[in-house]
């Protein structure tokens, strides 16, 4: 018999698109919730087109390897929330759930006429996560972004790369992975001070303001030190071969021995000491 998970009875409405409310949304199936995902198929991204649909199958809504993955442990539900029937099922679907979670900008579910106001109406204990780029106040709630914007606006990607040389970036987009990691542990949150005190609320997250945390050691620095980026930037995980300036690495240990020859690496890397 299987042991019982630590979400199982929650159940979760899941308004989320791309990457980082999926991913939010992922793990919290991956504890045991219940997920209902809200979708319109066909204007998913990550479904059609599809680069990720692995060879000899059809390309079609159901495999994209992308999706999939960012979508396991999830039930579906085609609904188009701007009709009024629509609107009425997805309502009485919050009013038996726990979690309400999304990642679009400030205005769409106020539009939608879905704002916390009114899910509070329906279900009062119910706990609402909402990631959007900028949050839901503030001069730029409004604004849409996704993951290197947020990394951008709050000084991730400026850190990146080598010492003296021109930001490097971080190659994927870090804030859609990690912002949903910090939905996941939202939700948590919330639900832990429902237990606690039997009331709801609204968790706005903000993806920019949940970036600003990885970078409390170069602002540390720069307010007690005067030291900007020219002092030691955050590397990522490369080396450097010849001209050119990186090289991803690998865990694989038969690669990253075939690596270590060309490569002006100390010994102990290899070592691990």
């Amino acid at each position: 018999m299987s042991r019982p998970r630590a979400l199982e009875n929650i159940r979760v409405v899941d308004f989320s698109w791309v990457r980082a409310g999926p991913w939010a949304t992922r793990w919290l199936g991956a504890f045991g919730a219940e997920i209902i995902k809200i979708e319109w198929p066909e204007n998913e991204r990550g479904r059609l087109p599809s680069s990720t649909t692995p060879q000899d199958l059809e390309v079609n809504l159901n495999t994209s390897g992308n999706f999939n993955d960012t979508n396991v442990n999830k039930k579906s539900l085609s609904l188009n929330v701007r009709s009024a029937k629509g609107l009425e099922i997805v309502k009485r679907l919050i009013g038996v759930s726990d979690i309400v979670i999304e990642n679009f900008s400030s205005r769409v579910l106020q539009k939608w006429g879905l704002g916390y106001e009114e899910m509070r109406r329906i279900k009062p204990d119910i706990v609402y996560v909402s990631m959007s780029g900028y949050g839901h106040t503030g001069r730029h709630h409004h604004y849409t972004t996704f993951g290197p914007v947020a990394q951008a606006v709050s000084g991730l990607t400026y850190l990146s790369g080598l010492p003296d040389q021109p930001p490097a970036g971080w190659g994927w987009s870090y804030m859609d992975d990690t912002g949903g990691m910090y939905g996941a542990m939202c939700a948590l949150t919330g639900l832990y001070h429902r237990n606690m005190t039997g009331q709801g609320q609204h968790i706005d997250l903000s993806q920019m303001v949940s970036s600003v945390p990885l970078v409390g050691a170069a602002l540390l620095d720069f307010t007690v030190n005067g030291r900007g980026r020219a002092g030691p930037a955050i590397r990522p995980a490369t080396g450097r071969i010849g001209p050119a300036r990186r090289c991803s690495t690998t865990t694989a240990g038969r690669r990253w021995r075939r690596i270590m020859p060309i490569a002006p690496t100390p010994a102990s890397i290899m070592t691990g000491a």
